[in-house]
């Protein structure tokens, strides 16, 4: 089986560079557009899915939509769940990444939760990184791997920036510390194979992209 995690598409927040967390925003056209590139690319490519899951935040599940419309085995729904939806920043929702400056550390909050995560202390209505790996371990236990996987399946998962380090996080062992090391734009797909013993997984692709990056996604975004 071959579980296929992918961001949202762009919104206008995205553009903006400001933290969207639970907040719920929709795709922007961009977004909408690229979506349906990217769909058209797995079709290209022969790629079906057997069965969906999408965050239940409107632009996780519009990119689902979209995305599942032509690629999906006949009678294959979308399933929405929580444990995907984004990071939530709590009071930092709203707030524009060009407040900090990588380069100069100030011990504020939003500098500690984007560069210095293992010390990050959530603001009222936040949670913590250890929180948001705990749901994303709990999806992949006691969703994912309670399945029965034909070696041939394809999983598809929706979700969001924040939610796609945290999977990669329960998936590799890789530390809080580390959680924004790696880059996903808009449309991300990061593929993982699951072993034969259907206990764990391997990496086969990170941050692959089946449209135009430098055309179309946002530039220098985390």
């Amino acid at each position: 089986m071959k579980l296929f995690i992918v961001r949202h598409g762009e919104t206008d927040w995205n553009k903006q560079r400001l933290i969207q967390g639970k907040t719920d925003i929709p795709l922007n056209e961009n977004g909408i557009l690229v979506a349906t590139m990217t769909a058209e690319g797995y079709q290209k490519e022969g790629i079906v899915f057997h069965k969906v899951y999408s965050s239940p935040l409107v632009r996780a599940a519009k990119t689902a939509e979209i995305l599942r419309e032509k690629n999906v085995c006949p009678g294959t729904d979308i399933i929405y769940d929580d444990r995907l939806k984004e990071f939530d920043f709590g009071q930092l929702e709203g707030r524009s990444l060009t407040e900090v400056d990588p380069d100069k550390p100030d011990g504020s909050v939003l500098y500690q939760c984007f560069y210095e995560p293992e010390r990050y202390v959530p603001v009222l209505g936040g949670e913590s990184y250890q929180d948001i790996v705990d749901r994303a371990a709990d999806f992949i236990k006691n969703e994912i791997l309670t399945q029965k996987w034909n070696d041939d399946d394809n999983v598809l998962v929706v979700c969001h920036g924040g939610v796609i380090r945290a999977l990669l996080c329960a998936l590799t062992n890789k530390s809080i510390k580390d959680f924004w090391d790696t880059s996903h734009k808009n449309l991300s797909t990061n593929i993982f194979v699951l072993d034969d013993k259907k206990e764990t997984f391997r990496l086969e692709a990170l941050s692959k992209y089946y449209y135009d990056v430098d055309a179309y996604a946002i530039q220098a975004y985390r």
